[in-house]
């Protein structure tokens, strides 16, 4: 029987690539036509995609919604603080940053983006209960989504554990292998990895980029090791001491 795996918000579809090496059928889909050439992948934005297209209790699910809305980098424009809770902004709140009055436009812009990253993130949360994956995870830097999905199951791990250029402080959402969690935990409190590289690249966040990467689909990727170390663990074969750099 072929087991299957599903990636939305796929890119470069580096989650899935050590599924499908070891004979599983991975279902990608991606908005950007960009990524048209990566093996199995869907031109299709993630809210048109009903669950009947995907397949029923697939091994793994993972999603990776852009990030622009929850980033710590630009929250002042989408969230406030309201008796000590983050919560997203109404439309009048959206008309000023920081005490200053901005555009109609932009503020009708943030608004906007806003409004429909939550809703990707309900028809992402919709998907996995109609399809009942095995393991599943909703994947975003550390930032505000831990205030939307605040009853989830979340894991923090930082990315340069599988060879990213800088940190990339994550979040992970969902049920995961527990062998997973049992790694990204013993691999986050060992610090096995140059900490000191890693650091001075992620303070590069001008002319070259954040983290020194040039352009989002770059700065998006996600590593393939960090795929096969989920693959692993969804088998149940991931050990403590898998090596990933």
């Amino acid at each position: 029987m072929k087991k299957h795996v599903v990636e939305l918000c796929s890119g470069f579809g580096k989650v899935t690539e050590w599924f499908r090496e070891n004979g599983y059928q991975a279902h990608r889909f991606e908005y950007d036509p960009w990524f048209k050439d990566i093996p199995g992948t869907t031109i299709k934005d993630v809210m048109d995609i009903k669950p009947e297209e995907l397949p029923m209790k697939p091994k793994f699910l993972w999603a990776s919604p852009p990030c622009n809305t929850y980033s710590l980098i630009g929250v002042w424009r989408y969230w406030t603080r309201d008796h000590g809770k983050i919560r997203p902004k109404t439309f009048d709140e959206c008309r000023f940053i920081k005490g200053r009055e901005i555009s109609l436009e932009k503020a009708t812009k943030y608004y906007t983006d806003l409004k429909e990253s939550l809703a990707l993130i309900r028809h992402i949360s919709m998907l996995i209960e109609k399809t009942q994956p095995k393991h599943y995870a909703i994947e975003n830097p550390v930032g505000v989504l831990m205030h939307v999905l605040f009853d989830w199951d979340r894991i923090h791990f930082d990315q340069a554990i599988f060879g990213t250029v800088g940190r990339k402080p994550t979040h992970l959402f969902g049920e995961l292998p527990s062998q997973l969690v049992e790694y990204l935990e013993y691999r986050m409190e060992k610090k096995d990895y140059d900490w000191e590289v890693t650091e001075a690249w992620g303070k590069k966040t001008t002319k070259r980029g954040t983290l020194g990467l040039r352009g989002s689909r770059l700065r998006s990727m996600i590593p393939y090791e960090l795929g096969r170390v989920i693959g692993l663990a969804v088998e149940g074969r991931l050990s403590l001491e898998e090596k990933t750099i």
